[in-house]
């Protein structure tokens, strides 16, 4: 049998370019691709978070902000220097204004100097908050928000880490309008602030009760909160 034919059918043609996909080139430009998507989903995820029911319920300075524009737009120069898109984009205001191109929960006005978003602020609801939220008192000496968040962290996702005295109208009187919108003031402190009582503000009522099962187990201690609060938060002592 001849196979010359067969062994001609097979040998590599000189004239056939090697395809541009399979190249170095283009694999490190490929790269480079995935890593700016990669670096783009998190400036949005943090823009996002940022103008998020959750946050702005928190976030006096932010809401400040857009309180103070008509529209309640936020500029882009100010939503840049907000701690950690200041540290994603590197003041790369492009970067920043592309990113909220992208996402669907905010949006640029006519020239892409300022953001909002899209949906209005809801009414703040503590009665649902208060489910996820669990007051500790007594932290050991020289305790930081950070270590607290650390601590609970274990239990699911942990919101915030606040103190009680940086929470202005949470615990006021309760509102006879329950339809009435109630948007507490609190004044977020940096993580290396020492505490001696926070609010631990988890995602989920769930992971909260785990937390509090688990302090009942540690030390036996657990108790409602102050009976004048609307606001059936739990204390903890560890």
């Amino acid at each position: 049998m001849d196979h010359s034919d067969l062994d001609q059918s097979f040998s590599p043609d000189s004239s056939v370019e090697p395809s541009p996909c399979s190249s170095p080139a283009r694999a490190r430009e490929d790269s480079g691709e995935s890593k700016l998507r990669d670096h783009t989903k998190s400036i949005i995820k943090q823009i996002e978070f940022y103008f998020s029911n959750n946050n702005l319920w928190k976030d006096a300075h932010l809401l400040n902000i857009i309180s103070q524009d008509r529209d309640q737009y936020v500029d882009i120069n100010v939503l840049a220097t907000l701690p950690k898109l200041k540290r994603l984009c590197n003041q790369d205001l492009q970067l920043l204004v592309t990113s909220c191109e992208q996402s669907k929960k905010v949006e640029l006005n006519g020239d892409k100097t300022k953001v909002r978003r899209v949906a209005p602020i809801p009414t703040y609801n503590w009665q649902k908050d208060a489910k996820r939220t669990l007051f500790v008192d007594k932290l050991p000496p020289k305790t930081s928000i950070k270590q607290v968040k650390k601590m609970f962290g274990r239990f699911g996702k942990v919101c915030f880490v606040y103190r009680p005295e940086g929470m202005v109208g949470l615990f006021a009187s309760e509102p006879t309008d329950k339809s009435s919108a109630q948007t507490p003031s609190v004044i977020m402190d940096c993580p290396e602030t020492i505490v001696t009582n926070v609010f631990v503000e988890f995602e989920k009522a769930q992971t909260c009760k785990k937390a509090i099962n688990s302090v009942i187990a540690y030390n036996k201690y657990l108790r409602p909160g102050d009976a004048t609060s609307p606001v059936p938060m739990y204390s903890a002592l560890i």
